[in-house]
């Protein structure tokens, strides 16, 4: 499920120049940052018994700003 969002397409740059994360914060780009959000989301959706797809979707469409940025 998750591997839909982040399938490797040839047409698809990751940019691992953005970051989500600073490098004072573990430097995660943006892609392995939400990757991850969606993974653990998937599990966490699993194992309470929601429905998978949408906790995935609903992890990737909450708004996450820094005041900062």
């Amino acid at each position: 499920m998750v591997n839909l969002y982040f399938k490797r397409c040839n047409y698809m740059n990751i940019h691992q120049e953005i970051l989500a994360k600073s490098e004072q914060n573990g430097h995660v780009c943006l892609y392995q940052h939400l990757k991850n959000v969606a993974d653990t989301a998937r599990v966490m959706a699993k194992h309470l018994g929601f429905d998978e797809q949408i906790a995935v979707e609903g992890a990737l469409l909450i708004p996450k700003t820094s005041p900062n940025f």
